[in-house]
């Protein structure tokens, strides 16, 4: 069984999910309390957008070993992706309190409170996922999408920085430091920051569009 399942992870990663599943399969047929089958397994079928039969494996994997805060991230995952914003925080929180230096799920569970608008308990998270991992952008960007929100807009562009100081090519970034500075009355920031996320990503419909209005204003 072991050696179906080294395969099934080097299928994994390299981006062979359905691969990856025929062998995590195999080796559950073999070893049918193999946790970590179940586990990856959902993972990938996660990949697959096929969420029902992932939260089936993680609740498979979760009546093996209950007591295991990775599966509780990887459930609370897919139960973000289907939109089930109470159900994903309640699965990162279990997370936490069997491990709170997952720094993954304080990330995931303030994702998930600001998208039931629980803004401050989100930045909360936000602060926690930072000091636990200091060099994650997205923990950056996302607290600075929260600050925005809050109207803290100076602080939102701290974070913003910070962020494209750790990843000088990330075109979301960019964009929502522009609309930052665009709340904040500064045309010409907001614009530099449009004509980066054109270069970096030629196709953003939404930053042509918000340009245009820009230069609208601007009678040009």
């Amino acid at each position: 069984f072991e050696a179906y399942f080294l395969r099934g992870i080097a299928k994994f990663s390299l981006g062979d999910f359905q691969g990856a599943i025929n062998d995590f399969s195999k080796t559950i047929s073999l070893h049918p309390l193999y946790v970590r089958a179940y586990h990856y397994r959902g993972i990938s079928r996660d990949r697959m957008y096929d969420y029902a039969l992932a939260i089936s494996d993680f609740d498979k994997a979760l009546k093996i070993d209950p007591f295991n805060p990775e599966i509780f991230l990887a459930r609370g995952d897919t139960k973000l992706h289907l939109n089930d914003y109470k159900g994903a925080v309640d699965d990162y929180t279990s997370a936490i309190e069997l491990d709170n230096e997952q720094a993954a799920a304080w990330l995931n569970r303030g994702v998930a409170r600001h998208l039931l608008d629980e803004h401050e308990k989100a930045l909360q998270d936000m602060n926690h996922a930072i000091q636990l991992d200091y060099f994650n952008v997205q923990a950056w960007a996302k607290r600075g999408i929260i600050q925005y929100e809050l109207d803290s807009l100076d602080q939102a562009i701290a974070d913003f920085n910070h962020a494209i100081s750790l990843d000088n090519e990330n075109p979301l970034v960019y964009f929502q430091r522009g609309l930052t500075f665009l709340k904040l009355g500064d045309t010409l920031a907001t614009l530099n920051d449009y004509d980066k996320v054109i270069e970096l990503e030629p196709d953003n419909a939404l930053t042509f569009y918000n340009r245009a209005l820009i230069k609208s204003m601007q009678k040009d």
